[in-house]
């Protein structure tokens, strides 16, 4: 058991190390955003996600991840409503609105700016297009979140409890 504790921080370290050979390693900094992420510290991985994005201006998956958090982190010092809005719009135009995730990550910016009525409208797309998708999973999410969105709340992403100092 101890030493399941320790990979998670041997990677970290992997992970940080690689970054101090090669500071413009995209997938390092895509990996350290996300481990960040899990553990809760959402301010660390918006740190790497706009690292990452200043490498690859025009990754979906990159702007997508970083709106969701800029959009939905519990902690309000992180959250940053307009810049979420531009940046899924960015990666929705990029992906030709054809992503159910990325328009979910869209209707969560709009409501995190204020924007309910587009929100919903957005929701409602994000639905449809994962039916016909057949995407089950994403469809229930998004209409959960619509629900959120119809009553004029924003989507609050859970609060990591104890997050790790290091991933």
């Amino acid at each position: 058991m101890a030493a399941t504790g320790r990979l998670p921080r041997l990677a970290g370290a992997a992970r940080q190390q690689a970054l101090r050979i090669n500071p413009y390693d995209l997938q390092q900094h895509q990996q350290q955003a996300l481990a960040w992420s899990r553990l809760g510290n959402d301010a660390a991985a918006v740190e790497h996600y706009r690292f990452a994005l200043a490498l690859q201006r025009d990754n979906p998956g990159l702007l997508n991840n970083l709106a969701w958090l800029l959009a939905t982190s519990p902690r309000a010092e992180v959250r940053r409503g307009p810049e979420a809005v531009a940046l899924a719009e960015r990666a929705a135009e990029l992906t030709r609105r054809n992503e159910p995730v990325l328009l979910g990550t869209l209707a969560a910016a709009y409501a995190e700016a204020g924007q309910f009525d587009r929100a919903v409208a957005v929701a409602e797309e994000a639905i449809s297009k994962a039916h016909a998708a057949n995407q089950p999973d994403i469809a229930q999410r998004n209409q959960e979140l619509l629900d959120l969105y119809r009553a004029g709340q924003p989507c609050r992403a859970p609060a990591v409890q104890d997050p790790a100092p290091s991933p």
